[in-house]
């Protein structure tokens, strides 16, 4: 599978085993980058990865892995298997399209053998606003049929594990989780 630019893919995510990045990037994009770094190795069961970032961000940071690593994938855990973390999937939707995705894991719930697909997603939102739409988001419902095309599991449903980071007002992290971690 490739991107339509081989190139973009190359510099992006394969020069040097890990691709280039821009210099500076957004610290909400940074952040929910290094979250999802976080909870990819706690699924694999290695360390969480260090976070550079300053605080507040940082102490948000350590207090929600802890709470995943503590509370939340234990649970994950004990009620299903990884399949697969990580893995490119695509599903050709016309001649000229493709839908590449790559779920953050794949599970097999061990109650019933039935495969779902988990995204993390850090959201500024709070939990009433963050959960209501996600029945209906386009990227949930063609990830879970990339997953099908690529890798044969038929998908029950997804999973999206939302990590609370607070707001930032006038470039300045308000949340509940970071002061009380600190």
């Amino acid at each position: 599978m490739d991107w339509t630019c081989p190139r973009a893919r190359y510099w992006e995510y394969e020069h040097n085993g890990h691709g280039l990045a821009p210099i500076e990037k957004d610290i909400a994009l940074s952040f929910g980058s290094a979250i999802a770094d976080a909870a990819e190795a706690l699924r694999q069961g290695n360390p969480v990865p260090v976070y550079g970032g300053a605080l507040p961000w940082s102490a948000l940071y350590a207090g929600l892995t802890e709470a995943y690593r503590t509370r939340i994938w234990p649970a994950w855990a004990e009620q299903s298997e990884v399949v697969a973390t990580e893995v490119e999937c695509a599903i050709t939707l016309s001649a000229d399209v493709t839908y590449m995705a790559r779920p953050d894991a794949i599970i097999k719930r061990r109650s019933d053998g039935t495969y779902w697909y988990v995204q993390d997603k850090t959201t500024s939102l709070n939990p009433e606003n963050f959960s209501s739409g996600w029945d209906k988001l386009p990227e949930l419902h063609a990830t879970a049929r990339a997953i099908e095309e690529t890798l044969g599991h038929v998908i029950t449903g997804a999973y999206v594990q939302g990590w609370y980071k607070g707001y930032q007002k006038a470039g300045t992290l308000y949340s509940p989780l970071a002061y009380c971690w600190m």
